[in-house]
């Protein structure tokens, strides 16, 4: 009975030494896990706080963002009302481009009716200065034949004037010797009245000569008057010198650096070179200030001249 006692409290001893030991470690177990609670509720309000922060910082950057995308909206609004007056400009810009097309056409059509005209009025000059060079040949022909009669005039004036010297030497020597007898005296005046005679005689004949009047009579067109000059030898223009500034395929005109302030006029013909090669002549047709427009004159094309090539007044 006394060992079953012992046993007895023994095993209860053990009962409540392990019943110690398992409080403590529960103890010890709920002061670990305690902590641990501690810590991480620490480090979940420190994650909260940056949390806070940051969500702080997102919601300033989405105001950013909004104020952005107002501002983008307030762009696009701007591009949209700019694309759409770009589009009325291009639209406006197309029947613009028509109404040059069709005023291009007339334009050309114009210019082909200028050249034919033009080409007509070319064959006749050419007739004309044909007519003219006849004119001018046969007109110095008879200037030629007034100058050698005009030569023949102030030979016999020469002549005349030397009777006239020697009259005079011939009076003078009848006025000295007037005391001499009367037959030198008589004999004088014979002299005198002879040498006179011859005088009034010639005198009448020289009355009957005239110079017949040279008159050349140029055409009224002004292309005329300038070909005529030229032929002639009369400079149309000044000693302008100049180059090209643009040349128009389409329309077959240049425009120069020279204008009236150069002396350029509307009429004038200029000739083109590139370097000491001559490659034809142009007509001015419209004149400014500081520049004009000129014509080519055939054969003379767009296509054999182009910028800077040097332009001289004929």
């Amino acid at each position: 009975m006394t060992l079953q006692n012992n046993r007895s409290g023994k095993v209860l001893t053990i009962f409540l030494v392990i019943i110690g030991i398992l409080l403590i470690t529960l103890t010890a177990l709920s002061m670990f896990f305690y902590n641990v609670e501690i810590d991480r509720r620490k480090t979940a309000e420190s994650n909260v706080a940056t949390i806070e922060k940051e969500f702080e910082k997102v919601k300033a950057e989405l105001k950013e963002i909004e104020k952005k995308n107002f501002l983008l909206d307030e762009k696009n609004k701007e591009a949209d009302a700019r694309i759409n007056s770009l589009l009325d400009e291009i639209e406006l810009e197309k029947g613009l481009r028509e109404e040059i097309k069709k005023e291009t056409l007339v334009f050309k059509e114009q210019i082909e009716k200028l050249k034919k005209e033009k080409g007509d009025l070319n064959s006749q000059i050419s007739t004309k200065l044909g007519d003219y060079e006849q004119k001018i040949m046969e007109l110095e022909a008879k200037l030629k034949v007034e100058l050698n009669r005009n030569k023949e005039l102030i030979q016999q004036n020469e002549e005349l004037e030397t009777l006239r010297k020697k009259v005079d030497e011939l009076s003078k020597q009848a006025a000295s010797a007037a005391n001499q007898a009367a037959a030198t005296r008589a004999a004088a005046a014979s002299a005198v009245r002879q040498a006179n005679a011859r005088m009034a005689q010639r005198g009448s004949d020289d009355a009957d000569i005239k110079l017949g009047e040279i008159v050349v009579t140029q055409p009224s067109d002004q292309e005329g008057d300038d070909l005529v000059a030229q032929i002639v030898g009369e400079p149309v223009g000044g000693d302008a010198n100049g180059r090209i500034l643009s040349v128009d395929v389409e329309t077959e005109f240049v425009v120069i650096n020279l204008g009236e302030k150069d002396g350029v006029q509307k009429g004038m013909f200029m000739s083109v070179y590139r370097g000491d090669n001559y490659l034809g002549d142009i007509k001015i047709t419209r004149t400014q200030a500081e520049m004009a427009a000129a014509d080519f004159i055939p054969p003379l094309t767009s296509g054999q001249v182009r910028k800077n090539d040097q332009v001289i007044s004929k």
